[in-house]
């Protein structure tokens, strides 16, 4: 199934008070909504697709103004539930991605899903990579290397 991407939510899961795992839930054109759960080397993956498409979109001039679907990235965003961090779902953790960009410039991410073959078609457009990859590097700079919360030094202003 081919699921056109509006916006979609960051977060994520700790185990044992360290990162686990980048929890994105997508919503899409439909108003559908898909939680997924990206344990490093899927998110590792997933950050190099992103920034090789947003490489592409810059040598290839594609048409690209992110700040047109800024309204639609905050008012469509899903929640992410705190039981859906808590009782994260199986089906939700992500097995294989594969990328590859579309004649018209869109991204086609297939992922696979849980521990069945189930596979869901994600389609992101030039403008909401941008996005995507700066909201998803905000939240993984809470984390050190170690998977440790980083937590803010110094005294408030």
């Amino acid at each position: 199934m081919n699921r056109e991407i509006i916006s979609f939510a960051v977060g994520v899961s700790l185990m044992g008070g360290k990162f686990g795992a980048l929890l994105l839930k997508f919503r899409f054109k439909d108003q559908s909504e898909l939680l997924t759960a990206w344990a490093k080397p899927h998110m590792t993956r997933l950050m190099e697709a992103l920034a090789e498409y947003h490489d592409y979109i810059q040598q290839v001039n594609a048409p690209c103004n992110p700040d047109s679907i800024e309204n639609t990235i905050r008012s469509e965003s899903p929640i992410i539930s705190q039981d859906e961090i808590t009782n994260l779902p199986v089906s939700a953790i992500i097995n294989q991605i594969h990328g590859h960009v579309r004649a018209n410039h869109n991204m086609e991410i297939t992922i696979g899903l849980g521990k069945s073959d189930d596979k869901a078609t994600l389609i992101l457009s030039p403008n909401e990579c941008e996005w995507l990859l700066g909201f998803i590097a905000n939240t993984l700079n809470n984390f050190n290397e170690d998977g440790d919360v980083i937590i803010p030094s110094g005294t408030p202003n």
